[in-house]
């Protein structure tokens, strides 16, 4: 890329080849990406610039990073710098919609309007609407139950069940969903989930629609992990692949594999004599209602399955290292693809380790086979990175 100033409020972005995705990119990452605590593509030189070497005065600089409890200057900086980071630092001058006001470790987070926000509305009125937002941070999952029984929240997303409360319904890029790990460190496992006829029957062998009444009240849609309707690369065939119940033909595609034996609890047997037996994990404490029914329905045709509810840095650590047999999480970011596309290349779940080899340039990870499928996705990627122009990049997704 290459960064070129007309004036003071103009500037010009070029590249070497094609990138059509670009706007893309920029629209979500310039004003602080959807997350609250990450730097954006544009940032106030004026006044960062006292935090960096090739700008500050020294004396101010070590005075700034002793202020601020850190050992180098570079971590004043990023997602966690206490300087750069806006969701630490009212001081920070921002383009989004709000700026904090009370940053953490306070227990309740304040972010105010943001008087210099660029947005109107069709009559010209600022943006945005509300003045301010009150976050209360919480360390037991249960805690946000009781504020919300209690009338203290306005408005909450994670950590709340629907089964537990009378709601307002919307649409929502993510779809709870079952992740198997194609990086596997047990072998036989491994060759399992990378059989297309292993995850048919996991699939099939569960009832969506029951699980639907009972974990979500009858609120949420029956649906494969996939984008979602409204979306520029939703296909109604993708979403509704192996969503029919039918037990019948999971216990079939189980047997064609080999997972013909089983023991006296009725657990199939692995072909070296071993019962079949998954760990399920997952972060999220909320659903536990909804593991217990999918256990359930997999002991049915033979396959025991072990629920563990662990702690988000647990979890996060077992997925980064591909130390995981299954995992619960939100399958997010199946909106608009090309702005958020790392959980489609294997990134957050089914194959971390491939991921990590692809991103490094073989630098870390693991290399698939030279005719695994992930290759697809990967080069589909790579192509629309290069196309010509936004419409020569999207018919990639048909392939996803």
């Amino acid at each position: 890329m290459k960064l070129s100033f007309a004036d003071d409020y103009t500037f010009t972005v070029s590249f070497e080849k094609p990138y059509p995705l670009f706007l893309t990119v920029l629209a979500k990452e310039s004003t602080g990406r959807p997350g609250l605590d990450r730097p954006s593509f544009i940032e106030p030189f004026r006044y960062l610039k006292d935090y960096h070497p090739a700008y500050a005065v020294s004396a101010k600089l070590e005075a700034a990073i002793a202020k601020n409890g850190v050992k180098k200057w570079t971590d004043l900086w990023d997602s966690k710098g206490q300087i750069q980071a806006w969701w630490f630092n009212p001081n920070m001058p921002v383009l989004t919609a709000w700026r904090v006001k009370t940053p953490p470790p306070s227990d309740t987070v304040v972010m105010e309007h943001n008087p210099y926000y660029y947005g109107v509305d069709a009559e010209g009125n600022q943006l945005p609407y509300i003045d301010q937002i009150e976050h209360r941070l919480f360390q037991d999952p249960q805690a946000i139950n009781f504020m919300a029984i209690q009338g203290e929240t306005d408005l909450q997303n994670r950590h709340i069940n629907v089964a537990n409360f009378t709601i307002e319904k919307w649409i929502k890029a993510l779809t709870w969903s079952i992740i198997p790990n194609l990086n596997s460190k047990d072998e036989v496992k491994q060759a399992l989930f990378e059989d297309i006829r292993f995850g048919e029957a996991l699939n099939i062998s569960v009832d969506r629609e029951t699980i639907n009444e009972l974990a979500f009240s009858g609120l949420g849609e029956a649906r494969q992990a996939s984008p979602i309707s409204g979306s520029p690369f939703y296909d109604e065939e993708a979403e509704a692949r192996w969503t029919e119940y039918d037990p019948d033909k999971a216990a079939e595609l189980l047997e064609a594999i080999g997972l013909t034996e089983q023991d006296g609890d009725g657990y199939r047997l692995n072909p070296n004599g071993r019962r079949l037996s998954l760990v399920l994990e997952t972060r999220w404490d909320i659903q536990g209602e909804l593991l217990e029914v999918v256990r359930t329905y997999w002991q049915n045709v033979g396959i025991e399955v072990l629920v563990r509810i662990i702690d988000r840095t647990l979890y996060q650590q077992h997925v980064d290292t591909a130390d995981f047999d299954l995992v619960l999480d939100m399958f997010d970011r199946s909106s608009v693809i090309t702005a958020g596309p790392l959980r489609f290349l294997g990134r957050y779940g089914f194959a971390p380790s491939y991921f990590n080899w692809w991103s490094t340039n073989g630098k870390a990870g693991e290399e698939p086979p030279k005719d695994h499928l992930i290759r697809e996705v990967w080069k589909a990627w790579e192509s629309a990175q290069t196309a010509h122009n936004l419409e020569e990049a999207m018919p990639m997704r048909s392939r996803w």
